[in-house]
């Protein structure tokens, strides 16, 4: 799945938590890339980090406290402590290291539920949706990058922003997806 002897994405991208470890709680290959079973294994739980690769070798993702749900809606900072942490990533294009962190300049958005698709619909980070995974996204064109206008986030100037995450904004799919929580360590 992964170049060398990683199990998995988040084993060859992700680094040891302060205070906690990093736990698989969803993997696109291994529950049919359902959104109905990311909701069933991933509700209810924040602090997750989705690591999302696509065929064209574009490492890419999104970061969130906010615990996922499925009953619809978009889930702002206010009394919910995102504080503006929710923050979309890429990690290759093309297969060329890349390294970006962009936080969502619009902070009141953290992560996003759209009351039409419940169940149907998997992650889903920032405004825009800035990064939105469709139900079954290993062979549906649904998921989507909208970084917006450039005003949105803190891509640099001249980016083709809803090609910048995954080379097209709407026409790809994910070769694998995976969602892994941060867990704290009780002391």
């Amino acid at each position: 799945m992964v170049a060398g002897n990683e199990a998995s994405l988040g084993h060859a991208f992700m680094v040891r938590g302060q205070g906690g470890e990093w736990e698989l709680m969803w993997r696109g290959s291994s529950n049919a890339f359902s959104a109905s079973s990311f909701h069933h294994r991933c509700n209810g739980w924040g602090s997750t980090a989705t690591i999302v690769r696509t065929p064209q070798n574009y490492v890419f993702g999104g970061f969130t406290p906010i615990p996922w749900e499925s009953t619809g809606g978009v889930f702002y900072d206010i009394g919910r402590g995102c504080g503006g942490r929710t923050f979309v990533y890429s990690l290759l294009r093309a297969g060329t290291p890349s390294g970006t962190l962009l936080r969502c300049k619009n902070h009141n958005i953290c992560t996003q539920n759209h009351s039409s698709c419940t169940n149907l619909c998997g992650p889903a980070f920032c405004s825009g949706p800035a990064l939105f995974i469709t139900d079954y996204s290993n062979f549906r064109t649904g998921s989507k990058t909208d970084m917006g206008d450039g005003r949105d986030n803190d891509l640099p100037p001249q980016q083709p922003y809803n090609e910048w995450l995954a080379g097209s904004y709407d026409k790809w799919t994910t070769e694998e997806v995976e969602v892994w929580r941060l867990a704290i360590a009780q002391y």
